[in-house]
């Protein structure tokens, strides 16, 4: 049987509702870990240039998070680097780093126990000291398609 107008209206409300709940739960999250999100924000936004962001965020049933974006590096040595990444060595557990050779970038994650915290490091295109270096080729097959009715 197909769905009534009535019945489409009325999941479509329950949907909204529950977005709203989702969204009125995120925002008690960040405002109950305010503080704690204030404080180690403010350490790392002493070193950001006015091209970079910071995120942060309170995942529905995990720690809060801070997302920290350098753009334009020099290189992963740069002060401005170094300096973050010793902040959070001294807050906490260094977790993972993981490179994305496409984009010339590095991603240092952070567990300081209370939060998460995640830093991307864009390198320049035309760094001296950091190139993308091209290692081999891969080909791959991709099926195209097309409708045929009878």
């Amino acid at each position: 049987m197909a769905k009534t107008a009535t019945l489409a209206f009325a999941d479509a409300i329950k949907s909204v509702n529950r977005d709203m709940d989702r969204i009125r739960n995120y925002k008690a999250g960040l405002t109950a870990n305010r503080k704690l999100l204030g404080k180690v924000g403010r350490m790392l936004a002493k070193d950001l240039e006015v091209r970079d962001d910071m995120y942060m965020s309170n995942d529905f049933d995990a720690k809060p998070c801070i997302s920290v974006v350098l753009y334009s590096l020099e290189s992963f040595k740069t002060l401005k680097l170094e300096t973050i990444l010793a902040t959070l060595n001294n807050l906490g557990d260094a977790k993972a780093t993981k490179d994305w050779p496409g984009s010339l970038n590095r991603d240092y994650k952070f567990d300081l126990g209370f939060l998460d915290v995640n830093v991307s490091a864009y390198v320049r295109e035309d760094s001296p000291t950091c190139k993308r270096v091209v290692i081999g080729t891969k080909m791959q097959q991709v099926d195209t398609y097309k409708i045929v009715c009878e």
